[in-house]
């Protein structure tokens, strides 16, 4: 949906969290008063582009995600990035009647993509988590209203490919993002294998999520293993053993590199994953190809918290 213009006139509550602007409007409001001349006033000034705004109303009867494009004199112009409408506001006819045949409650709705979202401009509401991650202290968590809010469908902003490593949560370290926003896969390594490839498709595909991210993270001690096999030939047991050969042409890769070998093997790791999605995927590589996707990759620092894109 293009940018609009939000004017300005009056809103019961709006207030900023870890997750955006939240903003309860006056009760009768319908989603298309959002957008009408002169109805509510959201505190301009203090918004930026790239924020996000959280709409809900009617005691929950219905709920929007719009995502800040520009602010200028005329307002906020920003995008409808989700709309959903539950089964208890049925009854009550939307100011628009385009908006009231289509957003009636289905028997089994079906996900709902995030068009309007952009691969970079979902990289940049990562980016701007992690900046709230940093600045929080700790203090992120998840609001549980969302777990109502996303029990019929999910509509994920990006999808992780990460390490199984219990020390990386995505939903944290990217600004206590709530239930529905990321979609996740996580393996030791983070490894393409057919699951992680699949899945990614899926994400890709069938939910159209426009954002993958491969994560690597400070210590992995999968990427450890790799390296240790590179310098000494080490060999592990079980289903360890391929996994750690997953990794290890970005250990020989960087091998002899100035710095710390297992990081720089870390970043390299990340790096390749992400290539070879790609290059292991004809679904991927044609999304990527249209421009409907971004594949990235990115480290994740253990001690500061700070996630740092690579490519």
């Amino acid at each position: 949906m293009a940018a609009r213009p939000i004017p300005e006139d009056k809103v019961r509550q709006a207030e900023f969290s870890r997750a955006g602007w939240h903003v309860v409007p006056e009760p009768g409001t319908g989603f298309a008063d959002l957008f009408e001349p002169g109805y509510w006033r959201v505190a301009a000034r203090r918004m930026k582009p790239g924020d996000k705004i959280e709409v809900l109303a009617e005691g929950g009867a219905w709920y929007a995600e719009l995502l800040v494009r520009r602010v200028d004199a005329a307002g906020l112009h920003v995008e409808e990035l989700l709309y959903k409408r539950f089964a208890e506001a049925a009854a009550r006819p939307s100011s628009s009647p385009a908006l009231s045949q289509s957003l009636q409650p289905q028997q089994a709705p079906a996900p709902e993509p995030v068009a309007a979202l952009t691969p970079d401009a979902a990289l940049e509401l990562l980016r701007a988590g992690n900046a709230r991650y940093l600045a929080s202290q700790g203090q992120i968590g998840m609001d549980p209203s969302r777990r109502i809010l996303t029990s019929t469908s999910q509509s994920p902003l990006a999808t992780i490919v990460g390490c199984s490593d219990s020390r990386v949560t995505p939903e944290l370290l990217f600004g206590g993002l709530y239930y529905g926003e990321l979609f996740i896969v996580r393996n030791a390594g983070h490894v393409p294998d057919t699951a992680t490839i699949g899945s990614v498709e899926f994400a890709a595909s069938v939910l159209k999520v426009p954002l993958v991210v491969v994560l690597g993270h400070e210590g992995c001690g999968a990427v450890q293993s790799a390296c240790e096999s590179v310098e000494r030939g080490t060999r592990f047991p079980g289903s360890i053993g391929p996994i750690v050969d997953e990794i290890v042409p970005a250990a020989r890769a960087v091998r002899g590199r100035p710095g710390d070998f297992v990081d720089n093997a870390v970043r390299e790791n990340a790096v390749m994953t992400a290539r070879n999605l790609i290059a292991r995927s004809r679904i991927l590589a044609d999304l990527v190809t249209a421009g409907e996707i971004k594949v990235t990759a990115a480290r994740y620092d253990l001690d500061q918290g700070r996630v740092v894109f690579l490519a």
